[in-house]
């Protein structure tokens, strides 16, 4: 039945739940990479992280902010980060393309696994 739910639901893997917040929810809802910034004072470092990279490295049920809480500053090597999903790419932007398919991908994907719901009038359920 868990193979039925929606690409944007809570997954469920044994007692844990990565919804909301989530690695793995936010690459669920088409973000790509996150930006981070070191949040102590003198220092303007910043940069970009490649979500999938995060996950392997970390794990689909970390959160933002325990990812910022981890993360050290390449430049004064400090701990602790303000860490934000990246805006979609746009038109001319390298990751493009993919974002596109992936992204038509997943929209398919949700519309297939309510496809029952609308054509027997079953009720939608908002969120998990």
């Amino acid at each position: 039945m868990a193979d039925e739910l929606p690409p944007h639901a809570p997954i469920a893997t044994g007692a844990t739940v990565y919804g909301d917040g989530s690695l793995d929810w936010h690459r669920r809802t088409g973000v790509t990479h996150l930006r981070a910034w070191c949040v102590h004072p003198g220092c303007t470092h910043w940069t970009w992280l490649h979500l999938d990279t995060l996950i392997s490295s970390v794990g689909p049920g970390v959160s933002l902010v325990q990812l910022a809480r981890r993360t050290r500053c390449k430049s004064c090597g400090r701990k602790g980060a303000h860490i934000e999903p990246s805006p979609w790419p746009g038109r001319g932007m390298p990751d493009y393309p993919a974002w596109v398919r992936a992204e038509r991908d997943r929209c398919r994907a949700f519309l297939a696994a309510t496809d029952s719901d609308v054509s027997t009038g079953g009720t939608v359920q908002d969120g998990p």
